[in-house]
């Protein structure tokens, strides 16, 4: 995933605040298409899903690094649009809903992350 140089003042007062015990249940983020919001998204997640984080940088060898690194962690969720389709389908954002009251596979947090979708 390609990181823009713009992403990181956010993601340090994002990663910040949850290293300081601030950080909130839910977060709302927005950008334009194609301005890296995807990027972001992944790396926060990365970050507090990490065993061992190492400053604002998530270790890469931990279990929980490897599974996101593989793409198949249990607790993260990303939600886009189907192959050929323009908006989401309300039976993956059930399916993700029913997931999210479930507990942490790994006994850590669950995340979900929302494709950038155009209005």
């Amino acid at each position: 995933m390609k990181w823009y140089p713009w992403l990181r003042p956010s993601f340090e007062q994002l990663v910040g605040s949850y290293q300081a015990g601030r950080g909130h249940h839910a977060l709302l983020l927005q950008s334009l298409n194609g301005m890296g919001g995807e990027a972001l998204i992944y790396a926060l997640c990365r970050f507090l899903m990490c065993r061992q984080p190492e400053g604002h940088k998530s270790c890469g060898h931990c279990h929980s690094c490897q599974l996101m690194q593989a793409g198949t962690h249990p607790d993260y969720y990303a939600l886009s649009p189907e192959k050929g389709k323009s908006a989401l389908g309300i039976d993956a954002v059930r399916d993700v809903n029913e997931k999210l009251y479930e507990h942490a596979r790994l006994g850590g947090q669950k995340w979900s992350g929302l494709a950038m979708l155009p209005c």
